[in-house]
């Protein structure tokens, strides 16, 4: 079967098989048997004393066969190399190109490729990145592509490469190889400063310090939704311990696992409250979009990485502390009506650049189009725009996730 670059699977808690009531640490392991960080995080994670125990988080097992599926779906390969043994061979739209690799010496990536020298076409935003980061000729060569001017495309193309040619500069490429034998670029990054913290070394991580927080606190979790591609993943863990706001509306904790390996983002564990309405409906709000629980880029070495997750608690109990002071001012909000003009207005005001160009307009069209005269249908409202929303867009997700924030609680506390 052939897959796309970027396709998605996703479940939610109510899809999931009663007995999936967990995980064997043991069995969670063979998420980073093949890691090069393995024995530094069993190391430093303190796992060998908790190799035998259970881990209760629901839809664990379900969480990991996803990552587990995803990952197969092709074959994920880096290379180092020379940006003079690198040219790109043409545009193909004004998102993709092809790259071609020369004089690969990589032995594992040449029993990938079958030979030192081979062509990948570039996806997500690999092109900007190397077109534009590195030769700013990314929005130049997208105009003559639109009008048409192929003649000016390959002649700049043939001039970056003969001025390329003495070039000792090392970049490394993240690449992806498709059933099909097809080869695709994913991500550009610098050669000595990044670990690669992939997905599932933050879903093992995610894990490991869930099921102690568990442990310390008494306190249950579990998987409330997924949302995975080859390259990113996003996981809602839910808290069961909600408090009451008003009559068919309560508020809980939960806590977002992001991470990309295709970008220079670092690992985000997101503090999120969710409103439960109507019984079994959620909107989750950010209370603020720069603010982490606990986030670390692919830099820092794992011994960082667990000594900012024994920190997790903590971080969490404060979170918890904001989100039941700010509980209250959802239920002092002005009348549904005036809550959807004031959402519209930060739509039609938004900035963000991600939310602004993909999913603006969109938006707008849809507030201005539903009715809305009961709390529950702007929360319905908020939900619909919510799914609209991409999970791989990651900024823009958070992004509309803090403006129900600001919508919900953020003025009316300000005002107080």
């Amino acid at each position: 079967m052939t897959y796309e670059v970027g396709s998605r699977e996703h479940f939610y808690y109510s899809e999931l098989s009663p007995s999936d009531n967990g995980v064997k640490v043991k069995d969670a392991l063979k998420l980073i048997e093949n890691s090069p960080y393995y024995d530094e995080v069993y190391e430093s994670m303190r796992i060998k004393p908790i190799e035998n125990e259970f881990i209760p988080i629901k839809g664990a097992t379900s969480l990991i066969k996803l990552v587990m599926q995803m990952d197969k779906r092709f074959t994920k390969f880096d290379i180092t190399s020379k940006l003079k043994d690198v040219k790109c061979s043409g545009l193909l739209d004004t998102k993709n190109a092809v790259l071609e690799f020369s004089n690969v010496e990589d032995i594992e990536a040449l029993k990938i490729t079958g030979s030192d020298i081979f062509k990948a076409t570039t996806r997500y935003s690999v092109k900007s990145d190397y077109l534009d980061k590195i030769y700013n000729a990314d929005k130049y060569l997208n105009y003559c592509h639109n009008r048409g001017y192929e003649e000016f495309i390959k002649e700049s193309l043939e001039y970056i490469e003969e001025n390329n040619e003495d070039s000792e500069l090392d970049k490394q490429f993240r690449l992806l190889k498709s059933r099909s034998n097809d080869c695709y670029v994913r991500a550009i990054t610098s050669v000595d400063s990044y670990k690669d913290y992939n997905i599932r070394f933050s879903v093992f991580i995610a894990l490991i310090s869930l099921y102690r927080l568990t442990k310390s606190h008494k306190e249950e979790y579990y998987v409330r939704y997924s949302s995975a591609s080859e390259s990113d993943i996003r996981v809602v863990f839910r808290r069961n311990e909600r408090k009451k706001v008003t009559n068919g509306i309560e508020v809980g904790f939960e806590l977002e696992l992001v991470n990309d390996e295709i970008k220079r983002e670092a690992v985000k564990f997101n503090g999120l409250f969710s409103i439960v309405y109507d019984n079994t409906k959620t909107v989750s709000l950010k209370p603020d979009i720069n603010a982490k629980i606990i986030n670390f880029s692919h830099k820092i070495g794992v011994k960082k990485v667990a000594n900012l997750l024994k920190g997790l608690p903590e971080a969490i109990d404060e979170f918890i502390a904001v989100m039941y002071n700010d509980i209250k001012f959802v239920n002092k909000s002005k009348s549904p009506e005036e809550l959807k003009k004031y959402l519209y207005l930060k739509v039609k005001n938004s900035k963000q650049k991600e939310f602004r160009e993909k999913y603006k307009k969109e938006v707008q069209k849809m507030i201005e189009e539903e009715n809305v005269n009961t709390f529950y249908q702007l929360l319905d409202l908020m939900n619909k725009v919510d799914l609209l929303i991409d999970d791989s867009d990651i900024k823009a997700k958070d992004y509309w996730k803090y403006k129900l924030y600001e919508v919900l609680v953020k003025g009316k506390r300000d005002s107080q």
